[in-house]
């Protein structure tokens, strides 16, 4: 989840496609110490979206 180093666009010739949110999940009340029931749930949607819309392009 957290890097030091950037995460490259391909490995040994393979493509990486990076899935992420459009917004900071803090917006949906999740962040590295503290995250309501409800916010995981908002930010869990939210991953499944991104999901929908990578395989739909």
């Amino acid at each position: 989840m957290f890097h030091l180093e950037a995460i490259p666009e391909s490995y040994k010739g393979a493509s990486i496609q990076i899935i992420q949110p459009d917004v900071d999940p803090k917006e949906f009340g999740v962040n590295f110490t503290d995250a309501t029931e409800e916010g995981f749930l908002a930010l869990y949607r939210h991953g499944e979206e991104k999901g929908r819309e990578f395989i739909n392009r």
